[in-house]
Parts: C-alpha cells; structure tokens; sequence
C-alpha cells in the first residue's frame, strides 16, 4: 500500500495515522465505486501513489480531518487528471 511506505520516516501519532489510512482507503473505494477510468488496472498504481503523497501531504500540514484529507486528495485528484 502507498501509504505504508510513504509514512516511514515521517513521525505521526497513532491517531494520525489512522486518519491518513482512512482518508486513503476512502478516497480509493470511492474511485473504485465510481468506475473512475483512474481507478483502472493501467492507472491504479499511479493513481494510488498521487491520493497517498496529496493526503500525507495535507496531514503534515495540520489537516486531522479524514473526511476532508479524503475529499482534498480526490479534488486535487481530478485537478490534475490529464483529462
């Protein structure tokens, strides 16, 4: 999983880190959900990688919120999609 390796090295309570696996596993089930074209096999890995730095991003900056890391990563997501 992305996030898991992303997160090591980086220093987050356990709390936190709840936050960003669910803010990830949310957004990500809602692409899947959705029949997203960036939730495809040739796109997932990508796809995945983008949603998991945006979110540990935004968690470094004091976002807590999984709902909102979760609705950040998709918004930015679609912002830069290159449809």
């Amino acid at each position: 999983m992305p996030v898991h390796r992303l997160l090591q090295g980086r220093t987050f309570n356990l709390e936190h880190t709840k936050a960003i696996c669910d803010a990830f596993d949310g957004a990500w089930a809602s692409l899947i959900k959705s029949n997203d074209p960036l939730a495809s096999p040739c796109a997932a890995e990508e796809t995945r990688d983008v949603l998991a730095k945006r979110i540990i991003l935004m968690a470094e900056s004091g976002m807590r919120d999984p709902a909102k890391l979760q609705a950040d990563a998709l918004d930015h997501l679609v912002g830069n999609s290159p449809n």
